[in-house]
């Protein structure tokens, strides 16, 4: 249906982290919602701390291509199932949700601004009738996936940002909906 591409660009002093963007989803539009059709392309952007391993053969270890795998399965879905997707949509990793490797407990990936860019790399216009929507990839835990379902994007957007979760992509962060005596 489409090839994808993932396009790495190194991290500097500025930004300290890989930048992962796809190329190929907006090849062709997605099957948007009447309304939504300002949404009908849009690539993915994904990112890694800098010491994360990306040598071609550091790949054929799944806990450290996941993100890669994850940028590509994400890139064709709408395509391969004639749906879209846009900011805020939630895709779990099967049903029922597994952990991307075993070096994790992310499950699902939520789509969101690209928080680490400038508001105006968010779109770009190709022409009148086509501008690209860029959306950045955020790996969630199973509980901050229900926290989500229940309560909305923007109640999961204020945890992260009370505990000042970043979009780079740390194995280790914290759960923002680990439940404490059981309520959220």
């Amino acid at each position: 249906l489409i090839h994808v591409d993932v396009h790495r660009v190194l991290p500097t002093e500025e930004r300290p982290f890989y930048t992962l963007i796809t190329s190929g989803m907006s090849d062709r539009p997605m099957t948007v919602p009447e309304g939504a059709e300002a949404f009908e392309y849009s690539e993915l952007m994904i990112y890694l701390p800098s010491d994360w391993p990306m040598e071609e053969s550091d790949f054929e270890d799944e806990s450290n291509y996941w993100p890669i795998r994850l940028m590509k399965m994400l890139s064709r879905l709408p395509h391969e199932y004639e749906t879209w997707l846009a900011l805020d949509h939630t895709v779990p990793n099967g049903d029922p949700a597994d952990p991307y490797s075993d070096e994790t407990g992310f499950v699902c990936a939520m789509l969101a601004v690209p928080e680490m860019e400038n508001e105006e790399f968010w779109r770009l216009e190709i022409n009148d009738e086509k501008t690209i929507n860029f959306f950045s990839i955020v790996p969630l835990y199973a509980e901050e996936t229900n926290f989500k379902l229940k309560r909305g994007a923007d109640k999961l957007f204020e945890r992260f940002e009370r505990d000042n979760i970043s979009q780079v992509i740390d194995l280790d962060r914290k759960n923002v909906c680990r439940k404490r005596f059981g309520i959220f």
